[in-house]
């Protein structure tokens, strides 16, 4: 009777063994898929917050050209010009930022000539 009995605890104990380990084996499977979801929201998050911002730059740019533009088509002499140390005349703020413009006259090679008029 005892060697049937050791081989029952023997076979009880492998079946246990057997379980623990299919149990860790669940486990890491899950948690590698868990952090593979961890790593694609955050990387979703990032390029929503870079196209955010890009979307907030190209906006802050065409509100400089078209407060410009509205400006000269009411008085043209009222464009904004360089100040003398080559920085832009006057910085305005939007709602989606800042931005600073002027208005220059370019000959046909490109090059800035005298202040625009």
């Amino acid at each position: 009777m005892n060697v049937m009995s050791n081989q029952r605890l023997v076979g009880r104990r492998s079946v246990r063994g057997a379980a623990l380990i299919t149990v860790l084996v669940f486990v890491l499977i899950s948690s590698i898929i868990l952090a593979g979801i961890g790593a694609l929201v955050v990387s979703d998050l990032q390029t929503a917050i870079e196209g955010q911002e890009y979307d907030n730059a190209i906006y802050t740019a065409e509100a400089g050209i078209n407060y410009e533009l509205n400006k000269i088509s009411v008085n043209s002499a009222n464009a904004d010009q360089k100040n003398a140390t080559g920085a832009p005349g006057t910085s305005y703020s939007s709602a989606a930022g800042a931005f600073s413009v002027y208005v220059t006259q370019r000959n046909s090679n490109g090059t800035e000539t005298t202040p625009w008029a």
